[in-house]
């Protein structure tokens, strides 16, 4: 079996030689592709909480407003 050879992968160019390396190098990335994206929904889903949490708590707040607690939330 020959060696693989990773010449021009990195230029976005496949190598006809030895497709299972060029099919190697696409598979790894679309997996930091998806690596990514998975990294950006964490950041986004956790912001959507903390944002939904706060919202709760000024609700809460405002209803059962004690000095200590509003000067507590705000910041």
């Amino acid at each position: 079996m020959p060696e693989r050879q990773n010449k021009g992968l990195s230029k976005g160019k496949t190598l006809a030689k030895d497709p299972i390396a060029s099919l190697d190098a696409r598979v790894a990335k679309m997996k930091i592709a998806v690596g990514d994206t998975n990294e950006r929904l964490n950041t986004l889903t956790l912001r959507w909480r903390s944002t939904k949490m706060s919202k709760a708590l000024s609700a809460y707040t405002k209803e059962h407003s004690t000095p200590w607690l509003t000067l507590k939330t705000r910041r």
